[in-house]
């Protein structure tokens, strides 16, 4: 009875104003964008064997042909640790090898996730929606590390067209500068762009829900703390 009140006063429940039928008239004959990055490892025998990629999937409800498909937008399949890679530039740093691997990993993911929505922009794609599985803005906190590489110039070519990599210095071609100029392109968009975020734990957006009432004196310390 306490929880439904809370839930009730936040405002929490909504009545969506949704029938099938009415719904599908209306959007089947608009087109959606889901976009969504992977890391995977492969069987190509070296210290670092990694394969990354972002692709599309488009749908269109009511066409006669083609009316969904596929296609990879960016992939990288080779290894971080070789220094002729045409990713990352090659950095020898052995402090904390794993975690900068793995952060390695991350920032390219979400620089090919924004990659592939420049890529839709600069071809004038005419979606009705675009998803983004991820929040649109990733948090950059991770890639400020010492050490962090650069991309190469091969990379940023083939990701960003947009940019004359003659005409930025090295530091321009880090993860954090490159992101910033991807995602102020990416504010150009004509279509709508939405990202989308799954959470696995609820328990600390509840916890601090609680709090907020117990402060209001709306529950006592005893259900709180139970």
């Amino acid at each position: 009875e306490t929880a439904l009140k809370i839930i009730k006063d936040a405002d929490l429940i909504v009545d969506l104003n949704y029938k099938g039928k009415e719904f599908w008239s209306i959007n089947r004959s608009k087109t959606s964008c889901f976009i969504d990055g992977g890391v995977d490892r492969t069987s190509i025998i070296s210290s670092a064997p990694l394969s990354i990629r972002a692709g599309s999937y488009i749908v269109k409800p009511d066409a006669t042909s083609k009316r969904e498909f596929f296609e990879e937008s960016m992939v990288f399949l080779g290894d971080l640790y070789d220094p002729k890679n045409e990713l990352y530039d090659f950095v020898d740093d052995d402090f904390e090898e794993d975690q900068m691997l793995n952060k390695k990993k991350d920032g390219a993911r979400i620089i090919f996730e924004a990659a592939t929505i420049v890529k839709h922009i600069l071809l004038n794609k005419k979606f009705d929606y675009c998803f983004l599985h991820g929040p649109l803005e990733a948090t950059v906190m991770p890639f400020t590390v010492a050490g962090f590489p650069t991309f190469t110039k091969f990379a940023v070519e083939n990701m960003f067209p947009f940019i004359n990599v003659k005409k930025i210095c090295v530091e321009g071609r880090h993860f954090i500068n490159l992101y910033l100029e991807a995602l102020n392109y990416i504010r150009k968009s004509k279509f709508p762009l939405y990202g989308v975020v799954e959470t696995s734990n609820s328990a600390p957006y509840v916890k601090n829900l609680l709090l907020n009432y117990k402060c209001k004196g709306s529950i006592s310390d005893k259900d709180y703390n139970n």
